[in-house]
């Protein structure tokens, strides 16, 4: 993958802990290098999906032919793109469905991250 398109994964990663509820509050508090290399985790996990999602998506001719349209010759940006797709999606699906099924609410987030920063 070529080192510019790594910023994609990154910023879909930064965009995931900073609007998901459970991680919103903690990646409030952290400093400039935790922060990056939290962004970097997370943007690797979402790059692990993204890139099992793009190999099952290039099994379709039609979507190998749309694709090879838009940016031939450019290795890995559709797994780039979809990390980053995934990073700014992903949070508030995972929002929605964590404060409807009533395993984690915005309040509980909050609770939590002021309970663990007492200690």
């Amino acid at each position: 993958m070529p080192t510019n398109l790594l910023l994609l994964p990154l910023l879909g990663g930064y965009w995931f802990l900073h609007t998901l509820y459970y991680t919103r509050f903690r990646s409030q508090r952290l400093d400039g290098y935790r922060l990056l290399m939290e962004s970097a985790f997370a943007g690797l996990l979402l790059t692990l999906v993204a890139r099992v999602v793009v190999v099952f998506a290039q099994r379709s001719q039609l979507f190998q032919s749309a694709w090879s349209d838009i940016a031939p010759g450019l290795p890995f940006l559709g797994t780039a793109s979809a990390s980053l797709l995934l990073g700014i999606a992903a949070p508030y699906v995972l929002n929605v469905f964590l404060d409807k099924t009533g395993i984690m609410s915005r309040l509980d987030a909050q609770t939590a991250v002021i309970v663990t920063a007492r200690r």
